[in-house]
């Protein structure tokens, strides 16, 4: 497997990336609890995060952080151009596990390519 060097995310090398994706987030906490509503159901915005996951108990506003979160670290991505309407009726991004974090579901064996 090769490892793309050249670019890592700003303020991040592609070691600690490869760190964070190697550790799952914990069992209990709202980034694992929002990463396994995504692994149940595939590719979701805040609001269907929210409504499949936590149903009223919680607000689209407290799971939109843990999804920049998850980006942030490799487990999600953001579909681009994919968009869902909320509640209110206004567009959301959509949400989807990065290959990494499917390989860390279905395989020991890391993907093939570059880790972006």
């Amino acid at each position: 497997m090769s490892i793309d060097t050249k670019d890592p995310s700003p303020g991040k090398t592609w070691t600690s990336k490869w760190a964070a994706l190697t550790i799952q987030p914990a069992v209990g906490t709202m980034r694992r609890k929002v990463l396994d509503v995504i692994r149940t159901y595939g590719p979701l915005s805040a609001d269907q995060v929210t409504i499949r996951g936590f149903g009223h108990l919680k607000h689209p506003y407290t799971i939109r952080p843990r999804l920049t979160e998850l980006v942030d670290i490799g487990w999600l991505e953001k579909i681009p151009g994919d968009f869902h309407m909320n509640r209110q009726g206004n567009p959301e991004q959509v949400f989807r596990l990065t290959k990494m974090a499917k390989w860390r579901d279905e395989s020991d064996k890391p993907p093939v390519g570059s880790i972006k």
